[in-house]
């Protein structure tokens, strides 16, 4: 009986699959509810510190080379003496409460500066060099808001092995800078581990703040974090300048700010998480971003376990703000320990940003209006669990009526889930709950994916599109890249690999428009493969469906489309369309490209099993347009059952207008097999534009104006006519 038992096999994890990812987000929300509703106590969380030497500074030097401090004559500094000065200076200043402003001043370097002898800098992780290094400003210290111009000399030799102990500190060569500028810096040869209470950790900055400038710093150094996050080189880029309260920003503000900005920045080194169960943030460039980055690059590499991290990118680990002109040329390189569950990592990572979400620091009036990555592209490789992307592993707009955008960025680089979770040449997930308010919630415009994609539920630009309200935009977006999911990976999708559609209140409304959209590349799936979409799904419908709207317009497939198990759905644009009760339109859309079913043959054997059996029905669907409209995604498939006056009846909800397809559609076998009362177990639907349809109100079905060349049928439904 092994041809019944994998059939079961593959309906259990089909069927599970689809629950999981339809139902997850719902699904924490009642547990973090019911856990709310309880007494239990949540256990303390222990930071790890260790057995550390007592740390050594270098001594101050009693001045500066030269200079006043004014803008245009800053303090000179030509020695790590001098370098040291400035962090003593501003320490004392605020401990002492004086007002010489020191804080205030502008710096520069005129040499080059060693901190420690570099020469055994690849053991300093175990054995660490003479002196430590204090960052300059920050927390109860006093931040700094001056200038510091590195003239572009190179700091060397920077140490700091420590246990943190405050959550007021953050670590980098300075902690935060506020309305202040730091630039022309290279920081070379330097190491940075921190452990104790979570932290932030930075290159060159641990945190920017209010409305600063860090520009052309590069940052070629090791940093080791055991709890909180790390850039390569800032932590954290916020806003929020002193007195923007006086600035009138309305809800209907277009304005966006004031914020900080990071450009010209790049990073070479390498960045380890070290404790399992930390869930931090790691970023090659930056670890948060809710202000602006600019001309960024990442050449380094992040090294993280699947239960260490929540995000990893590879220009910055959360992105709230806008980034642009971005590059990730390193690696991401997650490791799966023996013995870990997809179910215990939920590691979200992407070329350019781990998570996307829109937000706020704190008023509306710093409202982030425009969530942005924009010209960004990966060419490097990254590795993660759940959600995995070239450009962003999961991008959110979550109860928001302003908008989030990826546009114009290409994917060339290696995207890989080790757990078969969410991938995408552009975003692993993307996640729509927005307000329309004010037009488009969630855009992803003119982007490309050019590299082939081999593990997880595959996308071409996105592996997951999960839509709850508001409304979304995907436009001008382009695959060439050759896509195969892996086996329990189900779906694939030149565009979109799997689409699931759930209102999460019947108030609710949203409108998802795909436009302009092409696939040149070949999509291979188990179960579900689709030119542009492998699966869209409503797991609960819902009343408010009705005022909701889907629409696909001028979408082509040219590549060649495969599925590989005994049953399976097939389409040229979308192979399994069930979206029950949606108004829905695909509007001049065109299949070019091979569609193949290309399963193993079965043995004689194997028909006798099946001719002895009552099994349920297994179905190859095979649609020039679309491979099958009905409930779910249900390998037993008695559509022909279905009531026909749904079929091209006028008020259906789902249309097909003119489109046309002129690819061939070959199974490799083509016989139907009965069991042993009759009854047709293991069968083909094929038509030249859908090839079946379960005549249910529902998912009522009308075709006008299309062509196909492919068959004699425009409908696979038994019975049906040409029309």
């Amino acid at each position: 009986m092994k041809m019944k038992k994998r059939a079961v096999l593959i309906l259990a994890v089909g069927l599970c699959i689809s629950a999981l990812t339809g139902c997850g987000d719902s699904k924490n929300k009642e547990v973090a509810q019911k856990n709310a509703e309880t007494d239990y106590e949540v256990p303390e969380y222990e930071y790890i510190t260790r057995d550390l030497p007592e740390p050594k500074y270098i001594e101050a030097a009693e001045a500066f080379s030269g200079g006043d401090g004014t803008e245009q004559n800053p303090y000179q500094i030509a020695s790590a003496a001098e370098l040291t000065l400035l962090e003593e200076l501003i320490r004392k200043e605020a401990e002492e409460s004086n007002q010489e402003d020191y804080a205030k001043a502008s710096y520069v370097l005129t040499a080059d500066i060693v901190l420690n002898d570099c020469s055994d800098f690849e053991q300093w992780s175990q054995n660490g060099p003479e002196y430590s290094w204090r960052p300059i400003g920050g927390g109860s210290l006093g931040d700094f808001k001056g200038s510091f111009d590195g003239n572009g000399y190179t700091i060397s030799g920077m140490y700091m092995n420590l246990n943190n102990e405050s959550h007021e500190k953050d670590y980098g060569l300075f902690d935060t800078i506020w309305d202040a500028k730091v630039q022309n810096v290279n920081l070379e040869s330097s190491y940075i581990s921190v452990s104790g209470i979570g932290t932030k950790v930075g290159g060159i900055v641990a945190n920017v703040a209010g409305e600063s400038l860090v520009n052309d710093c590069t940052s070629n150094i090791v940093i080791e974090v055991y709890d909180g996050s790390a850039g390569g080189v800032v932590g954290g880029i916020s806003g929020g300048r002193s007195g923007a309260d006086k600035v009138e920003y309305t809800e209907e503000d277009e304005q966006r700010g004031p914020f900080s900005i990071v450009k010209n920045c790049s990073f070479g080194g390498t960045i380890r998480q070290k404790r399992e169960n930390s869930m931090s943030s790691l970023g090659g460039v930056a670890a948060g971003n809710e202000g602006n980055l600019e001309n960024c690059v990442n050449y380094g590499t992040i090294y993280f376990g699947a239960r260490d991290t929540d995000r990893v990118g590879g220009i910055v680990a959360s992105a709230g703000g806008i980034i642009s002109g971005c590059e990730n040329a390193g690696t991401l390189m997650c490791t799966l320990e023996e013995g870990v569950e997809p179910s215990d990592t939920s590691v979200c990572a992407g070329g350019i940003a781990g998570k996307m979400f829109m937000s706020s620091t704190g008023s509306k009036k710093y409202m982030s209006r425009l969530a942005t990555i924009t010209n960004c592209k990966n060419t490097g490789t990254v590795t993660g669990t759940m959600s995995v992307g070239g450009i962003v592993g999961e991008a959110n707009n979550s109860d928001n009526h302003w908008c989030l955008k990826i546009e114009n960025c290409t994917n060339t680089g290696q995207v890989t889930s080790l757990t078969e979770g969410n991938v995408g040449g552009i975003a692993g997930k993307l996640n729509c709950q927005g307000n329309s308010e004010h037009g488009n919630n969630l855009v992803v415009e003119n982007c490309r994916n050019e590299a082939d994609l081999t593990t997880g539920m595959v996308g071409g630009i996105a592996g997951l599109m999960m839509t709850w309200s508001g409304d979304t935009l995907i436009k001008d977006c382009i695959n060439t890249g050759n896509l195969v999911t892996s086996e329990n990976g189900i779906y694939s999708g030149g565009i979109l690999a799997h689409w699931i559609f759930t209102l999460e209140d019947e108030k609710d409304t949203a409108n998802v428009r795909l436009e302009g959209c092409s696939n040149e590349g070949t999509v291979t799936a188990p179960l579900c493969a689709g030119g542009i979409v492998g699966s869209a799904y409503d797991p609960v419908q819902k009343d408010g469906n009705g005022k909701c709207s889907l629409e696909m317009q001028k979408c082509s497939n040219s590549g060649e489309i495969t599925v590989l198990q005994i049953n399976g759905y097939l389409g040229g644009i979308a192979a399994n369309w069930g979206m029950g009760g949606i108004p829905s339109v695909i509007g001049r859309c065109s299949n070019t490209g091979k569609l193949f079913v290309n399963n193993q043959v079965l043995t004689e054997e194997q028909k006798k099993e099946i001719e002895n059996s009552n099994m349920f029905t297994l179905s190859r669907i095979v649609g020039g347009i679309i491979g099958k409209v009905g409930k779910g995604l249900y390998l037993s498939t008695d559509n022909d059952e279905g009531n026909y006056k749904y079929i091209n009846s006028e008020d259906a909800f789902f249309q097909i207008i003119h489109c046309e397809n002129t690819g061939e559609i070959e199974i490799n076998d083509p016989e139907e097999y009965r069991d042993k009362t009759g009854k047709i177990v293991y069968r083909n639907y094929i038509g030249g534009i859908l090839g079946n349809v379960s005549g249910e109100k529902e998912y009522s079905v009308r075709t006008e104006g299309c062509t196909c060349s492919s068959t004699e049928y425009q409908i696979g439904n038994e019975g049906l006519s040409e029309d």
